[in-house]
């Protein structure tokens, strides 16, 4: 249990790694600073989570949304 937990850490951390490289990668200059309060937001959903919790499914979605 605590290595299945320890493995899907990890992997959201390079999926969320991975994405905030693409969207800073994929948008205007004048959107960085957005993307990172965006970014940030999800971090913090991260620390209230233990998991990829519907929170943060829904972060994930509204900016996967807004920049697609």
């Amino acid at each position: 249990m605590h290595f299945f937990s320890l493995l899907t850490l990890c992997n959201l951390s390079c999926f969320l790694l991975s994405f905030s490289l693409k969207l800073l990668l994929n948008v205007h200059f004048t959107n960085v600073l957005q993307n990172k309060q965006h970014m940030l937001v999800i971090i913090q959903t991260m620390k209230h989570q233990r998991y990829l919790g519907p929170s943060l499914q829904a972060a994930i979605k509204q900016v996967g949304y807004e920049y697609h």
